[in-house]
């Protein structure tokens, strides 16, 4: 059965962003998390029957990733309208617009054509990176997004959504600064494979991206 990925579309609701159909936390399956959608059934959020309680084997759960931002200015009373860019893209290209709390926002950023790095928890604008570490971490996730996307891709999508595992990018990130082997990330990887996404395993692949990730020379983050 083909699997097709929502592309995704902004949503109304303050702050909120429909993401690519990215897939959930792994032994989860709710709106909350994410959603495959299947051939006839892309919008109405079909999503797969519940995995068994008893999968567990893994310990990467979904995670925010960042977004370059840019403020273009007023949207209705109270709220603000801000382009978040694509994966790799520049803040002035073409990118997702949502609507956003101005409380959200520090008060120098308010100005249309303010540009920051915007944190996104789900479909919602989390909070504002308003130190460097912001950009770090664009350039972790644009390396680690590189690696998952040539080597290791199990669902076949990379080409035409790119952010599709940047879910997962921080989680794999905190496991390498923390001293895991390639073993250790590749058990993680497969198991998002199986249990996250119902596939068969696909050890070599996983084994190949969690040698590559290993041996990326990635900054000291927060």
């Amino acid at each position: 059965m083909r699997i097709e990925v929502d592309t995704g579309s902004s949503s109304p609701e303050a702050g909120h962003l429909e993401e690519p159909g990215y897939l959930g936390s792994i032994g989860r399956s709710s709106p909350e998390f994410g959603r495959l959608c299947f051939p006839g059934d892309t919008k109405s959020g079909g999503i797969p029957p519940p995995l068994p309680p008893d999968c567990g084997a893994c310990e990467v759960r979904r995670m925010g990733s960042r977004r370059r931002a840019e403020v273009l200015g007023p949207d209705r009373p109270g709220f603000l309208r801000v382009r978040l860019a694509r994966p790799g893209d520049e803040v002035g290209a073409e990118g997702h617009v949502i609507a956003v709390p101005i409380g959200h926002l520090p008060s120098a950023l308010r100005r249309p054509g303010s540009r920051f790095v915007a944190r996104i928890e789900g479909r919602e604008l989390e909070h504002v990176e308003t130190d460097a570490w912001g950009e770090t971490w664009i350039l972790v996730q644009d390396r680690v997004r590189d690696v998952l996307s040539r080597l290791w891709d199990p669902l076949g999508v990379a080409d035409i959504s790119p952010d599709e595992y940047d879910h997962y990018i921080e989680p794999l990130v905190r496991l390498c600064a923390a001293g895991a082997g390639v073993a250790t990330i590749a058990d993680q990887l497969d198991a998002i494979v199986r249990e996250g996404m119902g596939l068969v395993s696909q050890r070599t692949a996983s084994e190949t991206t969690a040698r590559a990730l290993v041996a990326l020379d990635l900054p000291a983050l927060p």
